[in-house]
């Protein structure tokens, strides 16, 4: 299995080996980040309304990633890198 820095190191030499425009380059780490976000106001929710309101969210962040990853025509190895890398973030 590959560490967090192998998978990472994946992504970025994908994103300079094919040329991704600095845009799109921040829009896939803001997208990232955003999973990231939402999984961890999910895991600290005090209140079940929280939980749910975060849920929401985190589905939808992990929605708008698989669609640019999908849009982009990312390779199915570097999209499971970066879904890796969004739920395994501490």
């Amino acid at each position: 299995m590959k560490s967090y820095e192998d998978r990472l190191d994946a992504v970025l030499n994908y994103c300079r080996d094919s040329a991704l425009s600095v845009e799109n380059i921040h829009r896939l780490f803001s997208l990232m980040c955003n999973v990231i976000h939402y999984r961890r106001c999910w895991i600290n929710a005090d209140t079940l309304e929280q939980a749910d309101i975060a849920g929401s969210s985190w589905d939808d962040a992990e929605d708008n990633l698989a669609s640019f990853l999908h849009a982009q025509k990312f390779p199915t190895y570097i999209r499971l890198c970066v879904q890796w890398l969004s739920t395994h973030t501490p």
